[in-house]
């Protein structure tokens, strides 16, 4: 079990549906409003979404960094915001820290979550805080750590509240659109980035890593595509920085357009986490 397991944390491929019709979500004929949340240990965002358009945003850096400081601080800030629960017609939240895995449903069905968490981080964090979203058009399920403080805040502001982690978010977000022709996805965090590889209607690659400087994450990108054997195939690249991240995304863009060259053709995107979160609820 063990083994198989280990073949399935490092890379995977999955088969997209081939027929799957793209949605369209339309601004919403009421005025009511989606509530999308990006948040992790470092920073919260909330973004006005009507349908993927962003009406307005509030983003906040915790400055007291302990479990029992958290909930505290967003009260504060949901306060300062001046926005009501009932301004919503729903409201959906990404926690974007890195402790997460991509498994097969297969592998997942034939163990649990805590197992499959245990095997790829050990026992650092309560198992009751290990939690998993699927994904049934792409065959995968999505096992990562989320504190309690996290569901215990925004449940009770908003009970239907929609929980997931920011793989999950990304993988069905970009699964909407267009997957046939390379495309990659870098999100960047302040101290990690994540890398998302789609070709031929299947997901190549999603990994996260530390980085300290721009040279880090080029050489990521860079290894990462050599090591799929697809540095040499034209391909879009897109980027966008997640809560809490400042990255300079004109110098890194300039950066990999050095080295990848005319094959790499990238885009820049603002709050893309929380857009794709109107296309997974």
């Amino acid at each position: 079990m063990n083994d198989k397991l280990l073949r399935c944390l490092g890379f995977c491929e999955m088969q997209h549906i081939l027929n799957k019709k793209c949605r369209f979500v339309l601004p919403s004929k009421s005025g009511m409003t989606h509530l999308a949340i990006d948040i992790n240990t470092n920073a919260v965002r909330f973004v006005k979404l009507n349908g993927n358009f962003v009406v307005s945003e509030r983003a906040f850096a915790f400055q007291e960094k302990q479990d029992y400081r958290y909930k505290a601080q967003l009260e504060e800030f949901w306060k300062q915001t001046e926005w009501k629960e009932t301004d919503f017609e729903k409201a959906t939240l990404s926690w974007s820290e890195k402790q997460n895995v991509v498994v097969p449903a297969n592998v997942f069905n034939e163990s649990d979550k805590n197992a499959i968490f245990n095997l790829a981080y050990g026992t650092s964090v309560s198992l009751d805080e290990v939690d998993y979203n699927r994904l049934p058009m792409q065959n995968m399920v999505n096992v990562f750590f989320i504190p309690a403080w996290v569901k215990s805040f925004f449940v009770l502001r908003f009970p239907r509240i929609v929980l997931q982690h920011e793989a999950t978010h990304l993988i069905r977000g970009v699964f909407e659109g267009p997957t046939f022709k390379l495309k990659s996805t870098l999100v960047l965090h302040q101290e990690h980035l994540v890398l998302m590889v789609l070709k031929e209607n299947n997901l190549k690659f999603y990994s996260s890593f530390d980085y300290a400087t721009l040279e880090d994450v080029v050489y990521y990108f860079s290894y990462s595509m050599q090591q799929l054997e697809l540095n040499e195939q034209p391909g879009e690249l897109e980027i966008t920085n997640g809560v809490g991240s400042e990255v300079d995304l004109a110098a890194l863009q300039a950066l990999i357009e050095k080295v990848q060259g005319n094959n790499c053709t990238v885009k820049q995107s603002h709050s893309l986490v929380e857009k794709y979160q109107s296309t997974c609820v």
